[in-house]
């Protein structure tokens, strides 16, 4: 149950979320990086020269966005932002 009130690059049902961009500041459906479809988690590989990047491929380290129109990975240390890019996550 704690998994509909919390979203995750996983989570099916997107939850509106103001941590990214604030309602006060005009977010009023809620939107950010947590709920879009763009987010993926970003992992570390143990083949990895730096430190910071260099573990498990179960430890998530940031995350990232990658929208069909761009050919790059946006890299953040936080789950939480926005960006004019934004699409809800769609219940599968």
């Amino acid at each position: 149950m704690d998994d509909l009130k919390k979203n995750t690059p996983q989570t099916k049902t997107p939850v509106p979320c103001y941590e990214g961009w604030a309602m006060k500041a005009g977010n009023s459906a809620g939107r950010c990086c947590c709920n879009c479809t763009y987010q993926r988690y970003i992992v570390q590989h143990p083949w990895n020269k730096k430190e910071w990047a260099k573990g498990p491929i179960t430890q998530a380290f940031g995350y990232g966005c990658q929208p069909p129109e761009m050919r790059s990975v946006v890299f953040y240390e936080f789950q939480h932002s926005m960006c004019e890019m934004h699409e809800w996550k769609e219940i599968t």
